[in-house]
């Protein structure tokens, strides 16, 4: 009887430690971070005022939240899509806040 009580602990525990969908909760926050970020990216950018190049700065880690995301979901194709976006932010970012 013990075996069956540790047992229904750790499933326990596992159902505690992912989110209703069955990711866990490192994979949900790389996922709503990373859009978040992207989201709001994406508006500094529309907002064509001077500091648009600063959205930058959002894309980057939004974009890399995604990459770490894919690559702990196998999504081979949104691995692929974040890896160009993370080397096209980190171009942004040369181009438009360090120079």
């Amino acid at each position: 009887m013990t075996g069956e009580t540790g047992a229904a602990a750790a499933e326990s525990k596992k159902v505690a430690e992912e989110t209703p969908a069955g990711h866990s909760r490192l994979e949900a926050l790389l996922g709503w971070l990373g859009t978040a970020l992207s989201i709001a990216g994406a508006l500094l950018m529309s907002l064509n005022i001077p500091q648009s190049g600063l959205a930058y700065a959002l894309f980057l880690p939004g974009s890399f939240c995604l990459l770490l995301w894919a690559r702990l979901t196998g999504h081979k194709h949104q691995i692929l899509l974040n890896s160009v976006f993370v080397s096209i932010n980190l171009l942004g970012v040369a181009r438009w806040i360090l120079n």
